[in-house]
């Protein structure tokens, strides 16, 4: 189990880089057969950017970032795995925060600082908690 805070990151500064992608599975082993969404960050953004929800595709006004959902019967507080990556291997991800209500609220239920790249089933890591993440808020380092 998740321990459960209420705060941001500290040291967090609201920029992100372009180029990270955050992927959400509502099945633990990855694959394609049910719910999955996909996050890009496109551009640099001088803030952070909270998703507020696993189920809708949308993109920023600004053309920062971008959701693509691939919806079977919905994703929300059913995120199973969670997979960082970025296009370059010095570029470093968003710290990436999960809240257990929509819209960023409620407790966190999972933390990934931005020096995490990976891959991680949410009921074998203690990093994420496994059927119960609503949303996400982005954050990058200065």
């Amino acid at each position: 189990m998740v321990p459960e805070r209420r705060s941001p990151l500290p040291g967090s500064s609201g920029k992100l880089k372009k180029g990270a992608t955050i992927v959400l599975y509502d099945r633990e082993d990855g694959a394609l057969k049910d719910d999955v969404t996909v996050i890009k960050i496109l551009k640099d953004r001088d803030k952070g950017v909270c998703i507020n929800s696993f189920d809708h595709s949308k993109i920023a006004k600004d053309g920062s970032w971008r959701v693509f959902v691939d919806a079977k019967n919905g994703l929300d507080g059913k995120v199973s795995r969670v997979k960082i990556s970025t296009k370059s291997k010095d570029a470093l991800p968003p710290d990436i925060i999960f809240y257990e209500g929509k819209n960023c609220t409620q407790g966190i239920k999972g933390v990934y600082n931005s020096d995490s790249k990976v891959s991680d089933d949410c009921k074998k890591t203690k990093r994420c908690a496994n059927d119960e993440i609503k949303s996400v808020r982005l954050m990058g380092w200065e």
